[in-house]
């Protein structure tokens, strides 16, 4: 059975303190996207209008902006919205 975006503990290799972000991503209202580096780090986004209007306005997008740009290692997103997109390799 396919992980469902609740399960904090079906995410692939959050620490503890990623966990603490994913909790809080799951309170926001969509649109959201959640993203994860290679390295552990986690990109959590939410909303249609980024503080910084030079990032893109959609949520995943933006998610995978920052952790390109952030992360020294490959990102892939783990959610949108509600759906898990994860796909394992």
């Amino acid at each position: 059975m396919p992980a469902t975006v609740h399960d904090v503990d079906a995410v692939p290799g959050l620490s503890e303190a990623g966990k603490k972000v994913y909790r809080d991503w799951l309170t926001r209202k969509p649109p959201r996207a959640f993203a994860i580096a290679d390295d552990g780090r986690v990109y959590a986004t939410w909303g249609g209008r980024p503080r910084n209007t030079e990032e893109p306005s959609d949520p995943a997008e933006r998610a995978m902006a920052r952790c390109q740009k952030r992360a020294k290692a490959k990102c892939k997103l783990y959610a949108v919205d509600s759906r898990v997109v994860w796909i394992p390799e």
